[in-house]
């Protein structure tokens, strides 16, 4: 008895988290970049210079709420699979946070593209483990072009790859 009493007498006493009552509420929209639909599913996080941080994912309406407990400029990044975030330099949104003040801002992100395809033999069979890459030609002015690129895939066992 005196342990379910030491237990509910704990949980009266234990202090919310920034996603509770205290703090200072933001609400992030999350939004696809071309088309204006709400992004389902993202995951976004704030954070500051110091080590508070608080995350969560978009609702389906593409919102995502919490309360950070600390004023000041937080970052906002938000990702997703298939997507980037756009603004911000890559690095993120950064909003500033002052007493009595209840923020709502929107971030936007591009819907990428995926290449995919199949590699095979001279035999039409499928090539295993093939090293796979998007390049682009580059014409820098004054010199020669050459090809770059960042984006690679490797083939799996039935020659196939998917590069985002």
């Amino acid at each position: 008895m005196r342990v379910v009493i030491t237990l509910i007498a704990l949980l009266f006493t234990i202090r919310p988290s920034a996603q509770g009552g205290d703090g200072y509420p933001v609400k992030v929209h999350v939004l696809n970049s071309i088309t204006g639909s709400p992004i389902a599913g993202a995951n976004v996080v704030l954070s500051t210079a110091g080590d508070e941080q608080i995350s969560g994912r978009s609702d389906a309406g593409g919102v995502f709420s919490g309360r950070v407990s600390s004023t000041g400029k937080h970052l906002i990044t938000a990702s997703r699979k298939g997507y980037e975030m756009t603004g911000g330099g890559g690095l993120g949104n950064t909003i500033d946070i002052s007493p009595g003040s209840e923020i709502e801002t929107t971030v936007q992100m591009l819907q990428l593209g995926v290449l995919a395809g199949r590699v095979l033999d001279q035999f039409g069979d499928p090539i295993r483990n093939a090293i796979v890459r998007a390049v682009d030609r580059v014409e820098p002015p004054g010199a020669d072009g050459f090809y770059e690129g960042f984006s690679a895939a490797t083939t799996d066992d039935r020659g196939e790859y998917r590069i985002v």
